[in-house]
């Protein structure tokens, strides 16, 4: 027994010399990550980061709001920025507890409570209504949107979404490690660049298409101040029981695309056809090579597909889903 206990003593004493990792000030971080056109602007008593980005002569046309996942930021959506920002004023923003805007210590929000949050952040920029995309956890913030909020949201794409439960294959080693009760509370400063990296290759389809940039991306957007708390007190709530309102699904009439990667091992496909399922109004595109983050992995061809669906006044036909580009 004592063998065993001082060698665990020295396992955790060499995976604290390889992974230690302090917390990163949102001052050190602002010159890498929000230049112009990021802005930060003060929502329920929140400093949130956000780019308003596209279209910015006509501020009266319908706006796209974007929404990253757990663990992700603002910068996720930089290849529909890039497709998309001749046809829409674009707006997207680091959601509270993740990355720049960080987490006020406190505050657990799920999906409703997200919704609330974005509907006073379109409040504060003057934003009645618009279209909206969500990855994820931000997939989940839409359709909440949606459910609360009818008249704000005009049409919706959840990009492999959360909010139907489910049993997952693939969770990302971090969020697993997170939340183990003993082993959690060394994720609030160890933190391995090797880990970061494993977890996000884990959602894509072609690991190599993973660059090193964008791990260093994640790996700061982790290390923000706050943020490694606030992923520990979120992976920790989700043994409690709360409603999110999945079972109202089948009431929300937004028109609403379903886009995702076929090879997600975080939120399988099969989470795709239950929304298609559940929700009376939508339209389903599978993404043959793709994972949990499509957007990323496959921004153009994603990107197009999404003009497609926002400037059309009908959804998109099956021919068109059934001749994806692969």
């Amino acid at each position: 027994m004592r063998k065993l206990f001082y060698s665990i003593l020295i396992a955790l004493a060499l995976a604290t010399i390889w992974g230690y990792a302090p917390d990163k000030s949102l001052e050190s971080l602002k010159g890498k990550y929000a230049p112009p056109p990021s802005q930060f602007i003060l929502v329920d008593g929140i400093q949130v980061h956000y780019r308003d980005e596209g279209i910015a002569a006509n501020r009266d046309s319908t706006p796209l709001i974007l929404l990253h996942g757990t663990s992700s930021s603002l910068h996720t959506w930089s290849s529909w920025v890039t497709e998309l920002s001749s046809d829409f004023r674009i707006i997207r923003l680091d959601l509270l507890d993740f990355g720049l805007t960080g987490s006020d210590g406190n505050t657990l929000f799920n999906g409703p409570e997200y919704a609330t949050f974005v509907a006073h952040f379109m409040d504060k920029l003057g934003i009645s209504n618009c279209y909206m995309a969500g990855n994820s956890l931000g997939g989940e913030v839409c359709w909440q949107m949606a459910r609360i909020y009818p008249n704000r949201v005009k049409k919706m794409i959840l990009i492999d979404a959360a909010g139907i439960p489910f049993q997952s294959s693939g969770t990302p080693i971090g969020f697993k490690i997170a939340g183990i009760p003993v082993l959690r509370e060394f994720v609030r400063f160890i933190t391995p660049y090797g880990l970061v990296e494993k977890s996000i290759k884990n959602e894509y389809a072609d690991p190599s298409k993973v660059t090193t940039a964008l791990v260093d991306q994640y790996y700061d957007m982790t290390l923000r101040a706050g943020n490694r708390d606030a992923l520990i007190r979120k992976i920790a709530s989700k043994s409690t029981n709360y409603n999110n309102h999945y079972d109202e699904l089948p009431n929300i009439q937004t028109p609403t695309m379903i886009l995702w990667g076929a090879q997600d091992k975080h939120i399988p496909v099969s989470l795709a056809y239950a929304f298609q399922k559940a929700l009376p109004n939508d339209t389903l595109v599978i993404i043959p090579n793709a994972g949990h983050l499509p957007m990323e992995e496959t921004g153009s061809i994603t990107a197009q597909i999404a003009r497609d669906y926002l400037n059309r006044l009908s959804i998109i036909t099956p021919p068109t889903i059934n001749n994806m580009p692969k």
